[in-house]
């Protein structure tokens, strides 16, 4: 199974980077982009900076071209900002078997693959904040026909999977990261 990993606005932080090396370890190839091209990003303040800087056309241009570059991609697995490019390309790509989101997500989908698994999982706090646009993308997910799990953690930070901000959250990590690996194991299962 084949993984396009997208970083939030922060860059490639080490948690991005220990992630990957976590799903390689269990037998996926994990394919990581640097949407930044190298750019050093110091802080969360200059991530989000950099991010507006290249504009989210562009950041999802090169998205776009990363993964055209890696052959078929089976999962999308985005962070905050790479939730939303990841659900754009999965929408657009018709091989696409799973999208998994965390921190964030994007417009509802227009195309998307009859059958994709999508898992979402928030903070409850940015879930409250952006309440009427996930309501929409629920229904929005249902009309299309997907198998979509929204999962909300409760005493979480916005970035509560990384382990190296204010926002880490153990429980909730945790909890997610079963909770994706039992949909990437089904998603095994199901290619055979």
């Amino acid at each position: 199974m084949r993984i396009l990993l997208l970083h939030s606005a922060y860059g490639i932080r080490p948690a991005v980077a220990a992630t990957a090396d976590l799903l390689r370890l269990a037998g996926y190839v994990v394919h990581v982009p640097d949407l930044y091209e190298g750019k050093p990003v110091a802080s969360p303040e200059h991530g989000l900076a950099l991010r507006d800087e290249i504009g989210m056309a562009e950041l999802y241009r090169r998205a776009a071209r990363e993964a055209a570059a890696t052959g078929p991609i089976t999962v999308y697995l985005g962070l905050s900002l790479g939730a939303w490019l990841g659900q754009e390309l999965a929408n657009r790509d018709p091989c696409a078997a799973g999208l998994i989101m965390l921190h964030g997500f994007g417009p509802a989908p227009r195309s998307p693959r009859p059958g994709m698994a999508v898992q979402l999982h928030l903070a409850e706090c940015d879930a409250r904040e952006v309440a009427a646009d996930l309501r929409e993308w629920q229904r929005d997910m249902t009309r299309a026909g997907l198998r979509a799990e929204t999962f909300r953690y409760p005493r979480a930070g916005h970035l509560y999977t990384d382990h190296e901000l204010d926002d880490y959250d153990a429980p909730a990590s945790s909890l997610t990261w079963r909770r994706i690996r039992f949909l990437l194991s089904y998603l095994c299962a199901a290619a055979y």
